[in-house]
C-alpha cells in the first residue's frame, strides 16, 4: 500500500512525512492535499486514495456539521479549532477523533493533527466544537 502521497517539499508536506502521529493537510475547501502513512494506515486506506478526496468522504454522517463548523473556524478564525468527529475506516468502522485544525499560510492551507478517542461503534462522552 502507498502510505505517502508524493507533495512538493513544503513546510505543510513536512508537517505529514516520516510520522506516527495522525495528520492531514487540506485547503480551505476541505480538500486533502496530504496524510501522514499512521493515518492512512488507521483509515485503511492509501495516501493516494485520500489526495485530492474531500473530508467529509471518510467522516460520518452525523458529525458533518460539526466538521464544517471547525473547516470554517479553523479558516475565519486566527489560532487553533478543535472537534471531534467520527471517522470512517474502508471497512466502515467507526472511529472517533479529536482533531486539532491550525492555519498555516496565508492561502489557507490548514494542518490538522488527531488522536484517537474511541473505536469502532463507542461514542465519546462529549461531542464539541471549540474554537
Amino acid at each position: 500500500m502507498n502510505t505517502q502521497h508524493a507533495a512538493p517539499a513544503t513546510p505543510a508536506a513536512e508537517f505529514v512525512r516520516d510520522t506516527q502521529a495522525l495528520r492531514l493537510v487540506l485547503d480551505t475547501g476541505g480538500t486533502l492535499k496530504a496524510a501522514s502513512s499512521a493515518l492512512c494506515q488507521l483509515l485503511e486506506r492509501s495516501a493516494d486514495e485520500l489526495f485530492g478526496q474531500y473530508i467529509w468522504h471518510f467522516t460520518a454522517l452525523d458529525s458533518l456539521d460539526a466538521t464544517l463548523t471547525a473547516l470554517n473556524q479553523a479558516v475565519l478564525q486566527p489560532g487553533a479549532s478543535t472537534i471531534e468527529q467520527c471517522w470512517l475506516t474502508r471497512s466502515n468502522e467507526e472511529i472517533w477523533l479529536q482533531w486539532s485544525y491550525l492555519p498555516v499560510s496565508a492561502d489557507g492551507t490548514l494542518l490538522a493533527q488527531a488522536r484517537v478517542i474511541s473505536g469502532a461503534g463507542s461514542q465519546p462522552q462529549q461531542h464539541s466544537v471549540a474554537a
